[in-house]
């Protein structure tokens, strides 16, 4: 059974991937296998602490190992401008 979930998550990790939603240097099977483990221990937590508020503490955690910043395709020349600058924000306020 975990085999399956393992699979079905290395699937959808391998989506992500090509899709630029995952960091290219993080590695599909190791994340696959450790939301395989999340998964399980999250079903362990539902049944010892069946709160809802410590649940989503778990996969709040889980999903924000997923995440990583969205990498500027290449070919996009674009440069995000800097912050502005205090005096620069007091005036934008105005």
């Amino acid at each position: 059974m975990l085999t399956k979930i393992e699979a079905a998550f290395h699937r959808a990790v391998v989506r992500a991937h090509k899709a630029g939603e995952i960091d290219p240097a993080r590695n599909p099977r190791a994340l696959a296998r450790f939301l395989t483990s999340s998964a399980q221990g999250l079903s362990v937590m539902a049944k010892a602490f069946p709160d809802r508020t410590v649940l989503e503490d778990i996969v709040k955690v889980t999903l924000a190992a997923l995440r990583c910043r969205r990498a500027v395709p290449k070919s996009d020349t674009r440069r995000s401008r800097p912050p502005a600058s205090p005096s620069r924000r007091a005036y934008a306020s105005h």
